[in-house]
């Protein structure tokens, strides 16, 4: 099950605890997104498979690193950052699992 969000992805492994998965070998795949400290927690109890970062550091980042660019009057293609048909820079999520999410909390 993909969740638009973690509070989804939470409140579906919930209604479907009910139902009696996450239990006795019964589960079912749920996945969500913003990487929120309940999430991880769910990942790291194996309830949550897993959920992606939109990644909010580095979408600011290439913000300020293209204004600052313009700023100075420089070419932002120049400043560190792919731009694609010459108007989008795409920060792309990142994927967080019971492997790696010790590093997002």
């Amino acid at each position: 099950m993909f969740c638009n969000n973690d509070d989804m992805a939470l409140g579906s492994i919930e209604a479907l605890k009910s139902e009696g998965y996450f239990s006795g070998g019964k589960q079912i795949v749920v996945v969500g997104v913003d990487a929120t400290a309940p999430a991880l927690q769910a990942v790291e109890e194996g309830t949550l498979l897993g959920t992606v970062l939109n990644d909010a550091k580095n979408q600011g980042k290439a913000t300020f690193d293209l204004a600052f660019a313009l700023a100075k009057g420089e070419d932002v293609t120049k400043a560190g950052w792919e731009i694609a048909d010459g108007k989008y820079v795409w920060v792309p999520y990142q994927m967080v699992t019971k492997e790696n999410y010790t590093q997002f909390k």
